[in-house]
């Protein structure tokens, strides 16, 4: 199975849950019919007493089943009638259902392809973020007028975030650029990746919080914010960016913070609940091997936690929480003069795109940007993941709001 549908998947796992658990036995003989899973599989997943434990248990095997896997996923639920599940899979096959709000999906896709990617290092856009000039494309200035006229009218909010405030919320920003620990190196130029941050995610509509240097301490940094009113907000990002090591992040006394514990913080807020939750960690490991280039700078190498996969007991995964992450074994890569790759491509895919498409295809544009960064140590900047994913769809709208 390719990673896309890998991704949608895992995307949508609460989604699909529901939905292949009304016709599981049905499904499952189908699949083995298909020789997708043996009888053992089958048996195995179907054993147990409740629906939904059997589809879970039915998604995790499925992503490891080949090529032909998904496909056949896709058939099984329509013949066995789960006109829902056929939605969340194939949303361009459909609408299978009524309920589908997959013909205002439809659209605001734009073919990303087409866009031609700029060259490294991403001189234009940083000469923008340092004069304050970065613009982040409004659905007003670049679509279809009537665009978020159809996405108010057809929103399915069991399928797509609603974002029609003003102030779409609160963005959190920590950035850890010194240490007081002589181990810890200085994240040199991290104070540009904070102005594109701000920059960026002002433009799509929050308000902008920066602790610069760890003025508080993380964990009382984010409880404070979780204590603030949230009502009246669609949506809420973090962004920390400091040292860490597997699991953890680092504070500006060298005190190691649980990526776990803050995403539990984050997901347990109460004004929060049922609203989308971003967190971006760029936190890399201390012992990497140095790198050499002109004006490189490597600080360490990024791990995969795994915070959140389908290994995980389905109660276990937080609602509502994306979380964007490096994978392990590829380079913390800084250009001594722009700041970090990754928050590179994440205000330049996001300020340009941001109008059109759905967050999971900002992710994807980010990564292939990523993957065209330069080559350290004969490995290419890698690609980063987004854990704990959401059953829902996200659209950021920049420029549109609801006056009512």
């Amino acid at each position: 199975m390719d990673e896309k549908h890998k991704e949608l998947i895992r995307g949508r796992t609460r989604d699909l849950t529901d939905a292949l658990s009304k016709g599981i036995e049905k499904v499952c003989d189908y699949l083995s019919e298909k020789k997708i899973i043996t009888t053992s599989m089958k048996d195995n997943t179907l054993h147990g007493d409740k629906p939904r434990e059997k589809a879970h248990q039915l998604l995790v095997l499925i992503v490891e089943r080949g090529n032909r896997a998904f496909g056949k996923l896709y058939e099984a639920s329509k013949h066995a009638g789960l006109k829902d599940a056929a939605d969340i899979l194939c949303p361009d096959k459909g609408p299978h259902s009524v309920s589908s709000d997959t013909g205002c999906a439809v659209a605001f896709k734009k073919d990303l392809d087409d866009q031609p990617l700029p060259e490294w290092p991403l001189k234009e856009h940083f000469e923008r973020i340092k004069t304050n000039k970065l613009v982040v494309k409004s659905v007003t200035e670049q679509s279809n007028p009537s665009m978020f006229g159809n996405y108010q009218k057809h929103l399915n909010k069991k399928t797509t975030y609603p974002m029609f405030h003003r102030s779409r919320g609160n963005a959190l920003v920590i950035n850890i650029k010194n240490f007081n620990d002589s181990s810890k190196e200085t994240r040199t130029c991290s104070e540009w990746d904070v102005k594109g941050v701000d920059q960026l995610f002002t433009g799509l509509g929050f308000h902008v919080k920066i602790e610069d240097n760890g003025k508080h301490e993380i964990e009382k940094a984010i409880s404070i914010e979780m204590g603030e009113n949230h009502t009246d907000h669609d949506c809420f990002v973090f962004y920390m960016m400091s040292h860490g090591e597997e699991g953890i992040v680092f504070d500006k006394d060298g005190n190691s913070v649980s990526m776990q514990s803050i995403i539990n913080t984050i997901s347990d807020c109460k004004d929060l609940k049922g609203k989308p939750k971003l967190i971006f960690f760029q936190a890399c490991q201390k012992d990497a091997a140095p790198c050499n280039g002109a004006g490189i700078e490597c600080s360490g190498t990024y791990n995969d936690v795994r915070l959140g996969s389908l290994a995980l007991s389905e109660d276990d995964i937080p609602s509502d929480v994306f979380v964007f992450k490096s994978p392990d074994g590829t380079s913390s890569v800084r250009h001594t003069d722009y700041g970090s790759y990754f928050t590179q491509a994440v205000t330049f895919i996001f300020s340009e795109y941001a109008y059109s498409c759905e967050l999971l295809d900002l992710h994807r544009k980010v990564n292939a940007l990523l993957s065209t960064a330069e080559i350290i140590r004969g490995q290419p900047q890698m690609v980063s993941e987004v854990l704990y994913v959401p059953g829902k769809k996200m659209y950021f709208f920049p420029g549109c709001y609801d006056e009512k």
